[in-house]
């Protein structure tokens, strides 16, 4: 078996798959361009807000 897919325990954690659509993909290009183009200024920002805090979030779990 791979080690990247050797079974680690972690106290507390839970392992998850997850299926994610592949970003080398045409199909997929083209629906991430389509998606971007249309996104305005202040979508953007409250994204990059969210992302922001999820990941400030994200660091006080870790310590």
């Amino acid at each position: 078996m791979p080690a990247s897919q050797a079974k680690v325990a972690i106290p507390g954690k839970r392992q998850v798959r997850i299926t994610l659509p592949n970003p080398r993909s045409e199909k997929v290009q083209r629906r991430v361009a389509n998606s971007v183009a249309r996104l305005n200024q202040s979508q953007e920002a409250d994204a990059l807000q969210w992302v922001e805090a999820v990941s400030e979030f994200d660091e006080r779990e870790t310590r």
